[in-house]
């Protein structure tokens, strides 16, 4: 095969992957709005309400196999307007064993959502993966408040006396564990800045531990 033949074999196949993903994505925007008892009509409007007017004809010719492609535009409107994450469109988690993502690469299709989130296990130093661990730590911290709350509360409709004793200190050992997190945090937003990314808005400006 000449080189030439190679890249037009290559640009077929790249073609052939597109229509692919297209009828593939196409077919999940017909799921969820059939789900949803929503005509194409109903959807073109509501991407129109979205800002982004989608033509009805543009959906018909997308369901029907007329047009080979999507547009970034177009998949967040049509994710937005069924309310569904625009990952899910492209890799159909439980509907879908497998996708071809990227061409010629046969993946689980929970692979391949993790893989187009950022989420992937084995990338641990992303910009994603430190936002992720922020906001695990950012909940685990308020759960342990709230359960400090909580046993406080009840401490104080107990007698003074042993079982007293044990709910109050089971509400210290939470406010600690509460206190571990947030030094978790800032060492977390240390790390970030120290990689060149930018740490969540709701971070303290100044490095200290979180109010």
């Amino acid at each position: 095969m000449t080189e030439d033949e190679r890249r037009v074999s290559a640009a077929m196949a790249e073609e052939d992957w597109r229509q692919r993903q297209t009828t593939m994505v196409i077919g999940e925007v017909r799921r969820h709005r059939q789900a949803q008892d929503m005509s194409a009509a109903e959807l073109s409007d509501a991407c129109a309400r979205l800002g982004l007017p989608v033509h009805r004809s543009v959906i018909a010719n997308l369901e029907g196999g007329r047009r080979g492609s999507v547009t970034i535009a177009e998949l967040i409107a049509f994710a937005a307007a069924l309310d569904v994450a625009p990952a899910q469109l492209l890799c159909p988690v439980g509907y879908a064993d497998e996708v071809e993502m990227p061409p010629g690469r046969i993946r689980p299709t929970w692979d391949a959502f993790e893989w187009i989130t950022g989420a992937c296990p084995e990338q641990t130093e992303t910009p994603v993966a430190h936002y992720r661990k922020y906001y695990l730590y950012l909940r685990e911290e308020r759960e342990a408040q709230q359960r400090a709350d909580e046993q406080e509360h009840r401490a104080g409709h107990l007698p003074a006396g042993p079982l007293q004793d044990a709910v109050r200190a089971t509400a210290t050992a939470e406010r600690g564990r509460a206190q571990a997190i947030r030094t978790a945090l800032d060492v977390l937003r240390k790390d970030m800045i120290s990689a060149g990314f930018l740490p969540p808005a709701d971070l303290p400006d100044e490095a200290g531990t979180p109010a």
